[in-house]
């Protein structure tokens, strides 16, 4: 599938830049980082559906050179990449990563539900309660209570500063 983007220029002068699709061998990490034009970004990852080994190698670099040059904040990590920044240190160098995408269940309404999580309702060891879109009840955690350390300050402290 590969890897494609939009971007849009906030009124603050800062980039939203979603990204949607594959980081593997194919993905042209230059050219995307590059193009862009200058300033802060946002960057949304809700849509990446994979990673491999190859494109995070490739990553690695040219992620930290870009995330040097400009103010970054990553959101909405989609469940495969938090799966790879829980286990690669230094994923994003340093850039604050703000959410992500977490798996809930409802009960209620037999359904599982994508739900974004934003760092500041994340304590260690506990997931946050939330209800379910559809009927309102409350819905329960689908993952390891080990998926949020995406979020936590300190899981980041030896990856730069979280600004």
């Amino acid at each position: 599938m590969g890897l494609s983007r939009t971007v849009r220029r906030r009124d603050d002068g800062w980039l939203d830049v979603a990204l949607t699709g594959s980081i593997d061998e194919s993905t042209d990490l230059d050219a995307l980082l590059a193009e862009l034009p200058q300033g802060g970004v946002r960057l949304d990852l809700s849509g990446i559906d994979r990673l491999n080994s190859i494109g995070i190698h490739r990553w690695i670099p040219r992620f930290e050179a870009f995330a040097r040059q400009r103010p970054t904040t990553i959101e909405g990590l989609s469940y495969a990449v938090v799966m790879q920044t829980n286990c690669i240190t230094n994923l994003f160098a340093g850039a604050t990563v703000r959410s992500c995408v977490a798996p809930y269940y409802c009960a209620g309404c037999d359904a599982a539900h994508a739900v974004r999580v934003d760092a500041s309702e994340v304590e260690p060891g506990r997931a946050p309660g939330k209800r379910c879109p559809t009927c309102g009840g409350a819905m329960q955690f689908d993952e390891l209570p080990g998926y949020f350390q995406c979020l936590l300050p300190t899981r980041l402290a030896g990856a730069g500063p979280v600004r």
